[in-house]
């Protein structure tokens, strides 16, 4: 499960939840109790990695639409792994450096 704020007029209040098949978005009465809520499914899904580590999960990255890529590109990622983990692993791998990404976004 993986969760992150909203991208809408209720952003301040809302929290979207990830399944791997299904996102859901929960918007709450308050900024305050958004945050309690993020507080405890953070413990709790941090509390069910910690009872399920360390889980290796090979991860394959299909370059096809990446310039200079031909093939694609293994790496084993656990379940403790952030989002940003997995990028900041992947990256170097993809010879895509932070200046690269730099004159991309900017």
């Amino acid at each position: 499960m993986w969760m992150t704020d909203c991208d809408d007029t209720n952003a301040k209040r809302s929290l979207v939840l990830g399944w791997p098949t299904v996102n859901f978005t929960a918007t709450f009465s308050s900024s305050e109790q958004k945050e309690q809520w993020r507080s405890s499914l953070r413990r709790y899904i941090n509390l069910a990695k910690e009872k399920d580590h360390p889980k290796s999960i090979p991860l394959k990255i299909f370059t096809e639409d990446i310039e200079n890529c031909a093939c694609p590109i293994s790496l084993t990622v656990t379940n403790s792994d952030t989002t940003n983990d997995i990028i900041d692993k992947s990256l170097p791998m993809l010879g895509i450096t932070v200046s690269y990404l730099q004159t991309i976004f900017s």
